[in-house]
Order: structure tokens, then C-alpha cells, then sequence
């Protein structure tokens, strides 16, 4: 997925936003058009989901299990 095509899935959400999101988690180097591992989408996912944004569509994103340390 794209971060553009994840941004669409947000009503109001913008693509800056997202790369805001990515960048906080020390993922750099990404733009509207770059496309997203799970485990990006999924970073992405659960920081909207703590600020009380959810996804305006019926299909869920992937969510992926967190890894172990």
C-alpha cells in the first residue's frame, strides 16, 4: 500500500500527516507515492487509532502482530 492510498482511507487525514507518523518511528525518506510494508501500515494505524482517528471505510487495513523483543 501507498501512503497516499492509506491517507485516503481517513477521512480529513493528509499524506503530511502520515509521513509525520513515519518519521516520529524513525521511518524517513517517504512520500505520498512511496508504498508501505504491514508493519508500516500497521505503525500508522495504531497511532491514529490512540488519537481517536478511524478509518471512513468498510475495509479494515491489515493490522500485524507486534513483534517479540
Amino acid at each position: 500500500m501507498r501512503v497516499n492510498e492509506l491517507t485516503k482511507q481517513y477521512e480529513g487525514l493528509k499524506n503530511s500527516d502520515v509521513i509525520e507518523i513515519l518519521n516520529a518511528n524513525n521511518i524517513t525518506g517517504k512520500v505520498a507515492m512511496s508504498g508501505l510494508s504491514d508493519e508500516e501500515c500497521a505503525i500508522v494505524v495504531k497511532e491514529l487509532g490512540k488519537r481517536g482517528i478511524t478509518s471512513d471505510k468498510s475495509a479494515p487495513v491489515k493490522e500485524v502482530p507486534a513483534k517479540e523483543a
